[in-house]
Formats: structure tokens, C-alpha cells, sequence
């Protein structure tokens, strides 16, 4: 047995098997992810979405798919909604990196950006910000 994490103490901030448990608003209780296994899994997520891969798009959504399936298959039950909430922002913002990493220069980014609907404003800040800033002066 290890004493470390063997104890005799309320469920309340104790955590078991990826989840930690807290009292609602009538006192009963509720079930969250664990602050570790959210942690354990954005390392996870970085791994699965490093910019320097040489993977396409959908080669990274695919195997982000069947991580992210399991994670949520395990913990969904958990009552813990903003949790899912900022992880799906989280991961929405590393793969529109990932994107802009793909498309490699200002102009390819402003036109793919405008392609899809982005104001010519808004394109060329986030172009300028991409690896090659030369779309704002031309704007």
C-alpha cells in the first residue's frame, strides 16, 4: 500500500482515480476532473499538436479524435462544464497554430484568412503577426 496516497480523511479535495469530489449547492456531491489529469492531458495535447511535426491538418485531428474520445468517455460524467469548455477553446487555439505554421508566409495567410471570411483588417493582423509580416504594409 502506499501510504502517500492512502488516507483516512473526507472525499472532499481528496482526489481518486483522475477525479476530485465537492459539495453542490444542496449538499450533495458532486464529481470533477482532478487539476493533474487536466494537466497530464494538455501535455498530452501539446504532444499531439506540436507545430514542427511535418503532419497535415487532418492527420493531427484524427489522432486528437481518438485521445480526446477516450478523455472524454472517461471523464464525462464529471459536472465540471467550464473545464470542458476552456480545453475545447485551448485545443481550438493550438490547432489554428498549427494552421497558420502550415501556411508559412504573410500572403498565404492573409489570402487564406480572406478565403474564409475574415475581414481584411483582421487578416492582415493576424498576418503580420505570422511569420512574415509583410502583408500589413500592402494593405
Amino acid at each position: 500500500m502506499n501510504e502517500t496516497k492512502s488516507a483516512v480523511a473526507r472525499v472532499w479535495g481528496r482526489k481518486f482515480l483522475g477525479f476530485t469530489f465537492w459539495g453542490g449547492p444542496q449538499g450533495e456531491g458532486r464529481v470533477s476532473v482532478a487539476k493533474k489529469a487536466v494537466e497530464a492531458m494538455k501535455v498530452r495535447i501539446q504532444l499531439l499538436t506540436r507545430r514542427n511535426g511535418g503532419r497535415s491538418l487532418e492527420a493531427v485531428a484524427e489522432r486528437l479524435k481518438t485521445y480526446l474520445n477516450g478523455w472524454k468517455d472517461y471523464f464525462g460524467f464529471a459536472r465540471t462544464r467550464t473545464v470542458f469548455e476552456e480545453l475545447d477553446g485551448w485545443i481550438r487555439h493550438r490547432l489554428r497554430a498549427l494552421q497558420l505554421k502550415h501556411w508559412k508566409r504573410g500572403t498565404t495567410i492573409y489570402r487564406e484568412l480572406r478565403a474564409r471570411g475574415m475581414s481584411s483588417q483582421g487578416a492582415a493582423k493576424v498576418a503580420g503577426n505570422g511569420r512574415a509580416g509583410g502583408v500589413m504594409r500592402r494593405c
